[in-house]
């Protein structure tokens, strides 16, 4: 048997008790019938991470408004027909013991390009060249119309039976836009200082805990720094950790980068040695630091050793993976069975761009033989 153990404990995210310290971090699957709408493959991939040992499962993002949707195959939680096969995917991943949440978010000027020329919503009409768009800039009813849509998201999240959310503010996306100095340059209550550029995810999630309650468990996914220039530094990320716990948020789970940057820094290739994983722990390590909730650590882990240091350390409470169980669903009960060799997956990120078209989310490689 493997001698690392310490991430098969149970753990605590808010009043939810996940059975072990692993986490799927959220990955667009595209397997949707085009119309925002889950399918059987879908409920399948997420059973199956479950069964597979997978303590955590956090979905990819769903839309909270279809001006937010990136792309035709990205699944929406915008109207209550979207209820009934998400309560199935959850019933699925229940059945194993496993845990789940979904990722709901607004792309904001990521947002796919429309054929009537109306803009996409952003925080300020700021030109970037990560962006094909100048967006429009929120107005203040626009911005109490954004809270309402990530609340009733959240709802209908908890009618299909999830064991919360979590509200997607890293990576260039909308809420991600507004902690960003370089996009958020308002001047009204929702701009200025790093309190100011949080004000709208705090007020977001305020919402849903007051209207959710106590037993839902509320998590934010962040950048620890954009890496772009002017964008976010790590240190008004952890003030903005710091705001989002006092606002009453179960658990961060910390990353970094911009999609739009290229190459991006988010999904790295050639994870080879053990001091290529854990690319963003410095950053989780920062936030762990100035918040009593549990911190995630995500950004290219690949083997039980190094997972149970960083947890070890006290750098984080849970760690990330997603390309990894693309590949192999069962990663986790490998490992618990003595097998701990690190996890097959070489980050070519062919799987990423599968997801993306017809085959939806996949690991090339594998089908390969």
């Amino acid at each position: 048997m493997s001698a690392v153990t310490s991430f098969f404990t149970p753990g605590l995210i808010g009043a939810m008790t996940v059975p072990n310290r692993i986490v799927r971090s959220a990955t667009h699957e595209g397997m949707t019938d085009g119309d925002g709408q889950v399918t059987p493959r879908y409920a399948g991939c997420m059973s199956a991470l479950a069964e597979g040992g997978v303590g955590l499962i956090v979905t990819g993002h769903l839309y909270v408004r279809e001006d937010g949707r990136v792309h035709r195959g990205q699944a929406g939680i915008d109207s209550d027909r979207f209820i009934p096969p998400l309560r199935h995917v959850a019933d699925g991943v229940h059945r194993h013991g496993a845990r789940i949440v979904a990722q709901i978010s607004h792309a904001g000027a990521f947002a796919a390009p429309r054929s009537d020329g109306v803009l996409p919503v952003a925080p300020s009409a700021v030109p970037d060249p990560h962006y094909w768009q100048v967006p429009a800039a929120l107005t203040g009813e626009g911005i109490a119309a954004l809270v309402r849509a990530f609340v009733d998201g959240a709802l209908r999240v908890k009618d299909a039976g999830f064991d919360g959310v979590q509200l997607h503010a890293a990576h260039g996306y909308l809420l991600s836009q507004f902690l960003s100095p370089s996009r958020n340059v308002r001047e009204d209550a929702y701009g200025g200082s790093a309190a100011n550029r949080a004000r709208l995810l705090a007020e977001i999630c305020a919402e849903i805990r007051s209207q959710a309650g106590r037993g839902f468990a509320i998590l934010v996914k962040m950048n620890g720094a954009d890496l772009v220039e002017g964008g976010l530094e790590p240190v008004g990320a952890v003030e903005t950790a710091a705001q989002l716990a006092n606002a009453g948020v179960d658990a961060i789970e910390v990353s970094g980068g911009v999609l739009m940057r290229k190459p991006a820094p988010i999904f790295r290739t050639k994870i080879d040695t053990a001091a290529d994983e854990g690319y963003f722990r410095s950053f989780a390590k920062a936030v762990k630091q100035r918040v009593a909730v549990p911190v995630i650590s995500v950004g290219g882990w690949r083997s039980p050793q190094e997972i149970d240091r960083v947890l070890a350390s006290g750098d984080a409470d849970f760690v990330a993976m997603s390309r990894p169980f693309i590949r192999e669903p069962d990663l986790v009960r490998r490992w618990r069975g003595g097998d701990d060799r690190r996890a097959t997956c070489n980050s070519c990120n062919r799987c990423l761009r599968a997801a993306l078209s017809e085959a939806g989310l996949c690991c090339p490689v594998q089908a390969e033989g």
